[in-house]
């Protein structure tokens, strides 16, 4: 089984993810207030689910650039905030969450074994990446908006990002 860390500044957060977490089955679970204990911890243990939410002195991306694939990331934003650059290994759900779906993810993610990320991974973030690039000259856009509109393109023609972003790299 698969640790699980729980990252917030607020111990109610950390409380009421904690009880959430109680329903699924054993797990270890740990708890930071900070980017410098989250790394430490992280470091440690090696591998496993973070639950990131609120940590005041670091983002989202900050932490997600920080730690190997071998972490999950689960992030709970504020309505309203950002959504943070794409990854493999990030889910996002904006506040205030669906018990069910946050559940599932996690459970998902703690019945992964012997996961091993591959070379693909780094291709599609690559080509996602270089695809975002494209696409922010040729409309004018920010990034973000480059990464929601690859995601909305996806979806509406029913392929992959990864696909979709080798489609727009072989236009250019």
């Amino acid at each position: 089984m698969r640790s699980i860390v729980i990252a917030s500044s607020s111990q109610n957060m950390i409380t009421k993810i904690n009880r959430l977490l109680m329903t699924l089955s054993a797990y270890d679970t740990y708890s930071c207030k900070s980017e410098v204990q989250l790394l430490s911890l992280c470091d440690r243990l090696g591998g496993g689910i973070l639950i990131v939410s609120a940590l005041r002195d670091s983002s989202v991306n900050d932490i997600k650039d920080a730690l190997s694939l071998d972490w999950d990331i689960i992030a709970i934003l504020p309505p309203g905030m950002p959504v943070p650059f794409y990854s493999s290994n990030l889910t996002v759900f904006t506040a205030p969450v669906n018990v069910g779906e946050f559940l599932s993810a996690v459970e998902s993610l703690m019945n992964v074994t012997d996961y091993k990320k591959t070379s693909y991974d780094s291709q599609k973030a690559n080509a996602v990446e270089e695809a975002k690039k494209i696409l922010i000259k040729r409309k004018n856009i920010s990034e973000d908006t480059a990464h929601y509109l690859l995601q909305k393109m996806s979806m509406d023609r029913g392929i992959s990002m990864k696909k979709l972003a080798e489609m727009i790299i072989r236009e250019q």
